[in-house]
């Protein structure tokens, strides 16, 4: 089954030791002159990196100073050199890249001012066609329609303050406004027929709102776990599309993951195992069946992970974990194995071997992965 590879968080490490002349006392090191200010600005690694599924690597990165995309076909090692495939003066800021791995649609903004316009880019041919583009207002890529027809997206092009939601049909080039609501919305998924959205109302960090669209109707039913302003993010539909994903904050102002059924209204929570710690997002398979959960846990520095302080608050450092779960509620899926890349072409964003164990989902352990929740699709 394939998994859309997530991005992966890439560190770089530079060292030089130099052996000095033996003495009575031992071996003494040199004096190593530190890294010029032009060297440590050319330090870098490729990010957001990007599986089709027939194996190419996408990527961005920045070899000349702004974030460009590259490609490696699958066929090619991993010490041959990336295709570039896009040369704009002020870099993209963004991609993602069609479930066919046909088309990708990327992000730009001209001088840097973070008004985002919306660009397609044909992986075939190479040819880069301007969707939608205009200096005053910021359109932001939100998810692709199952069949690759088209895709959501949100424009601030009637006031400065409210993001609406609209589809982008590619065949027509039409747009079609779905949500026209006063408020800053995101949309996080979409049915398979292209009628259904998840899509969330955000005010702060610790208040948005999750909701059901009606694409054809507009109506907005109200999906939250918890009750006035807390936090409620829409995760996803689950297989069938008759239950969602959602995390909330609403017990103890801890993110988790909660599981409500459309029909009934009936909430549960698969992992509780993990009630301690707050769920940063994650992201799903092309058919919904695994989802990948990253989970945030703090302590102090130098305290063992065996000794976590209760109320989940504790300042120190930040220790992402990813738990691979199988959405049907039989198993889940693990690995103990540390997710990598190279630093220079980040050629090995391949997910390790998976054992699958046949466990209740209320008493799993968690697995320890470092993952960095950036790739095209991620929720949250």
């Amino acid at each position: 089954m394939a998994i859309r590879c997530f991005s992966i968080m890439l560190t770089l490490t530079l060292s030089a030791v130099a052996s000095g002349q033996d003495t009575a006392a031992g071996p003494r090191a040199k004096a190593v002159t530190p890294p010029s200010i032009e060297q440590f600005m050319k330090i870098r690694a490729p990010n957001s990196p990007t599986l089709s599924p027939d194996g190419t690597l996408f990527v961005r990165d920045w070899p000349e100073g702004v974030n460009q995309i590259f490609m490696r076909a699958a066929d090619q090692p991993e010490t041959a050199p990336m295709k570039q495939l896009t040369d704009l003066t002020d870099g993209v800021n963004s991609y993602s890249l069609s479930h066919d791995g046909k088309t990708i649609v990327f992000t730009a903004a001209t001088g840097g001012s973070e008004q985002n316009d919306l660009y397609k880019l044909d992986v075939a041919t190479g040819a880069i066609t301007p969707l939608m583009v205009n200096p005053n207002d910021v359109c932001t890529f939100q998810v692709w329609l199952r069949d690759d027809s088209g895709f959501i997206y949100t424009a601030n092009d009637e006031s400065p303050a409210d993001f609406h939601v609209y589809r982008y049909d590619l065949a027509t080039g039409k747009s079609t406004k779905l949500l026209a609501k006063p408020g800053n919305w995101e949309a996080a998924d979409v049915t398979a027929d292209g009628n259904r959205l998840l899509v969330q109302q955000f005010f702060s960090a610790s208040h948005a709102d999750a909701y059901v669209l009606d694409a054809v109707t507009g109506n907005l039913v109200n999906i939250n776990v918890g009750g006035a302003e807390t936090f409620n993010a829409p995760a996803g539909f689950l297989p069938g599309e008759k239950s969602v994903m959602v995390i909330s904050d609403q017990e103890d102002g801890v993110a988790r993951l909660f599981v409500r059924e459309l029909a009934s209204d009936n909430v549960t929570k698969p992992l509780v195992d993990l009630d301690e710690f707050d769920i940063e997002g994650g992201s799903m398979n092309e058919d919904r069946s695994l989802a990948a959960i990253t989970r945030a846990r703090l302590r102090q520095v130098g305290e063992p992970p065996a000794l976590r302080q209760p109320n989940g608050q504790v300042p120190g450092s930040h220790d992402p974990e990813l738990m691979i779960l199988q959405c049907d509620g039989h198993a889940l899926l693990e690995t103990g194995a540390e997710l990598s890349a190279s630093p220079l072409n980040a050629g090995d964003c391949v997910l390790p071997p998976l054992v699958a164990r046949e466990r209740p989902l209320d008493s799993l352990p968690p697995v320890r992965v470092r993952h960095d929740d950036t790739s095209p699709g991620a929720f949250r």
